[in-house]
């Protein structure tokens, strides 16, 4: 009797029904929503490796904090780490056997690193996809010269710390398969899948002003939160509420009630809480609202893409496989981040054969109601930005479980949270908020948190000030030879202290329809938290003239593209894009043009380019 081979092609591999292997192990995730490395790749305590030489400038944190360095130097070192591409002898890549090897294998098709060390040593899907932060973010727009004979355009000068085309496009995707045949199984547990998250790099012009903002709004909700809980244990068995409320951003209603048990024994209610994580933190950064700080995404970034393992990450410990420790330092890191974060913010420059268009346009885009998240601008409060000095971690901790993760074991608040809570135990330390709490008179949770208020977003908090690396936004006081060029202009700043940062966001956490969703949850900074899918922090528009594609996986080619998107089904912004598509076409040119004024600036002392007069 004959026997009958039915045989799979997959790729360039054929396996026959006595050959396929066996259906794999449901896949293990961890509580963050990340799937773990396979078991017989990871190792929690891999043998020592080499000290990794640090590319000069480098930054000692210790002598930093010390104030060893000028900010020039700080700003040069950083902007080396951005822009110069790392290799393998500071770090670049995994080993023969890292923690994506199995997906190496897969991706390379022709042996990959198993069976081939020489072979394609990165991974498309799932990171290991470059070598620099100015691969992907590297282009800040186009423009007509001067001079030009035509209308013809050039790229701007400058370019880096742009955003990117579909080309750089990021796929994140941790549950690509480690066998092939992963692709053609039904059981969802087992089942793998090509894309899961699809991410279009966004250019990175006045981080700064924004995480400073979102740290000043996490402050002032959390503030609420503790003032609402104070109230509580003082009225016991009343329940007590407050209107989540910062820089006019409204965040719905929490509620707690405190019973006559011991201090902790209150039951909160946040199910009226809206646009915002359960733990009060926003995170202004990444397209689903995951990173609270540029530092939490600059040291996931540098593992996930490069595999440049932080310290601050995995400790003294070749978690990566490749042979060298210590990857890259804390003082490195911190760099990169002041780096990052001191980038000038966007411009709205009006040119006067613009000026008609793009003045109609504003108060359209206010009439048809896209102001209600794109909020214009929003008032920060305090210039100083703070660079939290990340903690230890420890030697017995072990290699995380995951590649793309955004927590340190050792600390489980983000930099961001950290701060709020140090603001908010130094504002209600203070006298009139003890004295209030002292007396008879009636106590509501929002007179409280007014009281606390004045004293939230003071510069000098014992603990905040001493140990990390703090930098004045406005740069108030240094004169441009001090810094380096690009970080100039900064915005204004207002009787010494508030500035309004025309950011075009509220910040909030928005869902956008299922049209616009991903299948998954993202897991944030935070252990426990992750964005939903459909849900987007609202995009801030400064500089969207100059970063098309649009929406999180560039998708949309253009902002009309972008704002017919708006439209899906169940999005929060249906009725936006319905007055947007009852406009006369004349209307919505006008609006587009608006949107087209919000440009990304060249970099003062750079000239563009100019043809040769005849």
């Amino acid at each position: 009797m004959s026997v009958i081979l039915v045989s799979t092609v997959v790729g360039c591999n054929i396996f026959t029904n006595e050959e396929k292997p066996e259906e794999p192990n449901t896949f293990q995730f961890s509580d963050s929503g990340i799937r773990k490395i396979s078991p017989d790749l990871y190792v929690a305590f891999p043998k020592g490796g080499n000290e990794t030489p640090q590319r000069v400038p480098s930054i000692d944190q210790d002598t930093l904090l010390a104030g060893g360095y000028s900010l020039n130097e700080l700003l040069e070192a950083g902007q080396n780490q951005f822009n110069v591409p790392f290799d393998p002898a500071n770090g670049h890549g995994e080993g023969a056997q890292g923690p994506r090897s199995k997906q190496r294998y897969i991706w390379n098709n022709r042996g990959g690193t198993d069976k081939d060390p020489a072979a394609w040593p990165f991974l498309r899907v799932n990171g290991l996809d470059s070598q620099s932060c100015f691969e992907c973010h590297n282009t800040i727009g186009q423009y007509t010269p001067n001079d030009a004979k035509t209308i013809a355009q050039v790229r701007k000068p400058a370019a880096q710390g742009g955003s990117a085309a579909v080309a750089s496009n990021a796929f994140i995707n941790d549950q690509f398969p480690e066998e092939l045949y992963q692709l053609l199984g039904t059981d969802p547990n087992t089942k793998a899948v090509m894309t899961k998250f699809v991410r279009n790099p966004p250019h990175v012009f006045g981080t700064g002003y924004t995480q400073r903002l979102a740290t000043e709004m996490t402050t002032e909700l959390q503030a609420q939160v503790e003032a609402t809980k104070m109230v509580a244990r003082l009225y016991r068995n009343d329940t007590q509420s407050i209107q989540l409320t910062s820089k006019g951003i409204k965040f719905g209603r929490y509620s707690v009630t405190c019973k006559k048990g011991g201090i902790d024994d209150c039951d909160e209610n946040t199910s009226k809480v809206v646009g915002v994580q359960k733990d009060f933190v926003v995170r202004p950064f990444q397209w689903g609202g995951i990173s609270s700080t540029v530092r939490h995404f600059a040291r996931d970034a540098l593992d996930f893409h490069f595999s440049v393992q932080a310290v601050e990450k995995v400790g003294n410990k070749d978690c990566d496989q490749d042979g060298l420790i210590n990857e890259i330092t804390v003082g490195n890191v911190t760099a990169l981040t002041a780096y990052v974060s001191m980038f000038r913010p966007p411009i709205q420059p009006v040119y006067d054969d613009k000026s008609a268009q793009v003045s109609p346009g504003k108060a359209l885009f206010e009439q048809v109601g896209c102001i209600n998240c794109h909020t214009s601008s929003l008032t920060m409060d305090n210039p100083t930005l703070t660079i939290m000095t990340p903690p230890d971690v420890p030697d017995d901790e072990a290699c995380p479980r995951e590649v793309a993760q955004l927590i340190n074991p050792a600390d489980r608040l983000s930099g961001a949270a950290k701060e709020a809570m140090l603001q908010i135990e130094h504002a209600f330390q203070n006298q009139s908020v003890l004295a209030l709490t002292r007396s008879n008179t009636l106590i509501t949770p929002e007179k409280l948190y007014q009281t606390a208020l004045p004293h939230l977003h003071t510069t000098h908090v014992k603990h905040l000030a001493e140990g990390n690396y703090q930098i004045d936004l406005n740069l108030s006081g240094y004169a441009h030879n001090q810094v380096p060029d690009y970080v100039w202009p900064r915005l204004f700043s207002e009787n010494g202290a508030s500035t309004s940062v025309p950011l075009y966001s509220d910040l909030k956490l928005h869902f956008m329809g299922k049209k616009l969703s991903d299948n998954y949850p993202q897991p944030t900074d935070t252990e426990g938290y992750a964005a939903q899918p459909g849900v987007y922090v609202t995009r801030p528009l400064w500089g969207v003239g100059d970063t098309a594609p649009y929406m999180h996986d560039g998708r949309a080619r253009t902002l009309r593209e972008a704002i017919q998107l708006h439209g899906a089904e169940g999005s929060e912004a249906k009725k936006e894009f319905d007055n947007f598509n009852n406009l006369s076409a004349k209307e919505q040119q006008a609006l587009i043009e608006f949107l087209e004024s919000l440009k990304l600036p060249i970099q003062e002392g750079v000239s563009e380019v100019q043809y040769v007069s005849k």
